[in-house]
């Protein structure tokens, strides 16, 4: 058994164990003899490439299925190029960028033998997070991801869902969000998009103030490159900064300003209107020439008679006059909040 001819003088063996193997030779005279030969079988090499694996590039795989290296058996694997962490015991690590099938060659004292592994290496997805963005303190702005199939975005505690492709963000400051994704392969990679957070235009505006009916005021805002007053009906020009206002009632007037980052903000000043006062200069009357009468203005706090001719004080409500003639005198009366208004009284002189 194990030969390939048993009648030749070099057969071949094939023997699966140590064999001893008998040859007789006969001579020419039919006489014969015998020899023996031993055949040792040694144990096979242990050697195992372990099984053929997919990666992605950049990660690491353990090749061989042998932990440690049999006394005895040396081990040498090829290609290298960099991407094995040692080529010469059972079990290195490889970091391949491409796909490559790696061989081992095992070798004892008498034997050697040779088999192979292939990694497989896939090429990581190209992540785009989108370009960056800038919004105004308040307002959200749409992601957008693509590349992948999954997606995890960081920091997640300021958007609406940080698992999918275009999550809604809603930044108070300055943000970079990341976004991982990965593809159908199990490969991810990253990319990453800032949200710029433009702060709101700072405006400052003249403080409320009140006028009397019939009077205007001069509105004023800053802070910002384009201004609209409302109500506007009442304003000489409510896209301006400083329109002159003319409310006939109390009237809140709100200013939308907007900077040079497209940010609006509001304001508001409030003109409130005072009512004239009610003056009263009193009733005509009449006197003979040379006597004098006492006039008596009422509705205001302070007076001013005209003409101021023939009286005793102008600045009084209730002065003396003593005309020589049929005057009309006229009184201002100005009230607690300034508001002025005037009446008037006829002295007839007989």
């Amino acid at each position: 058994n194990g030969l390939n001819d048993t009648t030749i003088a070099n057969p071949m063996a094939f023997p699966l164990d140590t064999t001893n193997y008998i040859v007789t030779g006969f001579g020419a005279n039919l006489c014969s003899n015998t020899d023996t030969v031993q055949i040792i079988v040694n144990d096979e090499v242990p050697i195992n490439p372990g099984t053929d694996t997919t990666i992605c590039v950049g990660d690491t795989v353990m090749l061989g299925g042998v932990p440690t290296s049999p006394n005895g058996t040396s081990y040498s694997w090829f290609p290298n190029g960099g991407t094995l962490s040692n080529d010469t015991i059972a079990n290195p690590l490889a970091f391949p960028i491409v796909t490559t099938t790696y061989y081992i060659v095992a070798t004892n004292d008498t034997c050697t033998a040779i088999d192979s592994v292939t990694i497989t290496v896939n090429q990581l997805p190209i992540i785009n997070a989108g370009v960056d963005v800038s919004i105004c303190f308040g307002d959200s702005t749409q992601l957008n991801a693509n590349g992948g199939v999954n997606y995890l975005w960081q920091p997640g505690g300021m958007l609406n869902d940080s698992t999918i492709s275009n999550p809604i963000a809603f930044p108070s400051n300055t943000t970079e969000f990341i976004v991982f994704g990965t593809d159908i392969n199990g490969c991810s990679a990253s990319d990453s998009v800032i949200v710029t957070v433009n702060a709101l235009p700072a405006i400052t505006t003249n403080s409320d103030t009140a006028v009397c009916i019939g009077t205007c005021a001069q509105l004023n805002a800053i802070g910002g490159t384009l201004y609209s007053w409302s109500p506007g009906g009442t304003l000489s020009d409510s896209t301006i900064s400083n329109p002159i206002a003319c409310p006939v009632v109390t009237t809140t007037y709100i200013v939308t300003v907007t900077d040079g980052n497209s940010c609006t903000d509001t304001a508001s000043v409030t003109i409130t209107i005072d009512p004239l006062p009610i003056v009263n200069a009193g009733l005509d009357t009449s006197l003979c020439i040379g006597d004098s009468i006492q006039l008596n203005a009422s509705g205001a706090l302070i007076y001013v008679w005209t003409p101021n001719t023939n009286i005793t004080d102008t600045g009084i409500s209730n002065p003396f006059v003593f005309p020589t003639v049929t005057t009309t005198y006229f009184v201002t009366g100005t009230d607690g909040n300034g508001c002025l208004n005037s009446d008037s009284v006829i002295i007839t002189v007989n």
